[in-house]
């Protein structure tokens, strides 16, 4: 793609031809062999964060035990736990559970594929829509990137929003290049009326990148049946998008009313009511973890990627790459509005905004190379460049090297994980689980879906590890609690979350079930695993077979 003899790599002559200098120190490689480095390094980071297989956590498992509950009909309706979730992404997922099953590696081999396929789509797409070395910079940053690295291997729709965002850009950008062509604008427009179903914020992609393309027709005199396909093109991507809304969306954000209030939403939304705070919230969204790439954080922790993403829109102007900028830049007037309208968040959270990490990417790149243009002579930017690499490199190798060190996000995590499977190591063939809690409200048990994330992975580790075998009852009246047969064991589960301070566990509802179970079937043993100190817990009470439960 970028040519097999690179702009600054030297040659030497042997018998009157030119040969490449093939003989050179690892440290001195030319950037675009760099950038081929860090693309396989990417790969492979992604490969084994996947392997490792981190224990189920509470965003995921939100979305995980609907896979294992619902029909293919159910998951266009409200899921198990409120969510809002693209219906064309709950779909392919549910296929590939019905093919591999729902364990952790099935549930995330569909995002782990998206995820290796944005590192190729983005190195192919690089150098067409910005110069060679641009180009290169661009993709060692989006290669070192944290962010786009992790939600690979999640059960969550975020990198197939950044894969369709690099499809559609792609698409976009081939028929700015040969707008005549009438087969990219059919495809585009297909792709697009899809891709609505598939990513909630690739309505914002395809919004921007009209827009972008209306003007080009209009600023070259097309003929009218050109704006006459715009407009169809307009039309039916935009009916599709409101399709998918009213049949799918509304549902979704009706069953999960609080989320506007929600920490990573309600303060991504723009405070138009006072001009200091809008000016605070624009330098807070645009230095935090909005543009984490390669890495970041909120507070101002990435305030150097926008600095360079400024030189990189500079540097593209003034270079005349005007229509590659108007096209990277046109998603963020339609999601400011989104925000304003309190729809979709702006900044604040990297993992909504992955459609806008390609156009973050290659900005700063073209920034990188801007800095490095404005410090140094033309050798000393090759020099620096493959400082950037090596960088970037040790960022991969440490990123690689924490998740081996520590593979799960959060110690609970993995100590959910190990309870449900000692407890099923340890549970008989007959034996039967008791969970105090439902999913709706009830006079006896509680309604466990205000307790958030962390029992929904316990339910999904539950669901997954500990019915091979035995049933699982889910808040029966004390009475049907089932006796335990000879040789078997009832286990009753009472799970406590005391960092839900507007849900607390109901002490008195608990107590009250408990001694009924206890007066219909004894006393039982009794034991308490703490999963993350003393704030989250599951009391297990045996009931039945006392050396079987020891076993």
């Amino acid at each position: 793609m970028w040519g097999y003899l690179p702009m600054d790599t030297p040659t030497r002559q042997s018998g009157g031809s030119r040969e490449l200098n093939v003989k050179r120190p690892i440290l001195r490689w030319p950037p675009h062999r760099w950038a081929l480095v860090l693309v396989l390094a990417s790969l492979l980071w992604r490969l084994v964060r996947y392997g490792l297989v981190f224990p189920m956590w509470g965003d995921e498992a939100f979305i995980a035990v609907n896979f294992i509950t619902r029909s293919f009909g159910e998951l266009s309706g409200p899921l198990d736990h409120p969510q809002i979730v693209p219906v064309g992404f709950l779909w392919a997922q549910w296929l590939v559970s019905r093919l591999l099953g729902t364990s952790e590696l099935a549930l995330r081999f569909l995002p782990v594929l998206a995820g290796m396929a944005c590192v190729l789509v983005f190195w192919r797409l690089a150098p067409r829509m910005i110069n060679r070395r641009q180009a290169m910079a661009a993709v060692v940053i989006f290669a070192a990137s944290y962010y786009p690295v992790r939600h690979s291997v999640e059960v969550k729709s975020y990198s197939l929003d950044l894969l369709i965002a690099l499809c559609l850009l792609w698409q976009a950008w081939s028929l700015m290049q040969a707008p005549r062509t009438m087969w990219r604008g059919v495809v585009f427009t297909l792709s697009g009326a899809a891709a609505v179903w598939a990513s909630y914020p690739a309505v914002f992609i395809i919004g921007g990148s009209m827009f972008v393309l209306g003007y080009q027709l209009i600023q070259e005199r097309k003929p009218a049946p050109w704006l006459v396909g715009w407009v169809f093109s307009g039309l039916l991507m935009a009916g599709s998008f409101f399709a998918m809304w009213k049949l799918v969306a509304v549902g979704q954000e009706v069953n999960h009313a609080g989320i506007h209030d929600l920490r990573g939403w309600a303060s991504a939304f723009p405070p138009m009511d006072s001009p200091v705070g809008f000016v605070t919230w624009f330098f807070r969204s645009h230095t935090g973890n909005m543009l984490a790439y390669p890495v970041g954080g909120n507070h101002g922790g990435s305030t150097a990627t926008f600095i360079l993403i400024i030189f990189g829109i500079i540097a593209l102007w003034r270079t005349g790459c005007r229509a590659a900028l108007c096209l990277l830049l046109s998603p963020l007037p339609l999601m400011f509005l989104a925000a304003v309208l309190k729809k979709y968040p702006y900044g604040d959270s990297a993992r909504v905004e992955q459609h806008i990490a390609p156009a973050a990417c290659l900005l700063a790149g073209a920034g990188l190379v801007a800095f490095l243009n404005h410090g140094w002579k033309r050798r000393g930017v090759v020099t620096g460049m493959q400082i950037a690499s090596i960088a970037m490199l040790c960022i991969i190798a440490y990123g690689i090297f924490r998740d081996v060190s520590q593979p799960y996000k959060k110690e609970s995590d993995r100590m959910a994980l190990q309870t449900v499977r000692d407890m099923a190591q340890r549970s008989g063939e007959h034996d039967q689980w008791v969970v105090f809690g439902s999913l709706v409200d009830q006079a006896h048990a509680p309604n466990m879906v205000p307790w958030g994330g962390s029992l929904a992975r316990f339910r999904y580790d539950l669901l997954q590890y500990g019915q091979e075998n035995k049933s699982i009852l889910w808040a029966p009246l004390p009475e049907d609690v089932p006796t335990p047969v000879t040789g078997s064991v009832t286990l009753l589960l009472m799970y406590h979350d005391n960092d839900q301070e507007t849900h607390p566990f109901p002490q008195e509802q608990a107590k009250s079930y408990l001694d009924e179970v206890i007066r219909r079937l004894g006393a039982p043993q009794v034991e308490t695993i703490a999963l993350k100190e003393d704030s989250e817990t599951v009391v297990i009470y045996r009931f039945g077979d006392v050396a079987t439960a020891s076993r």
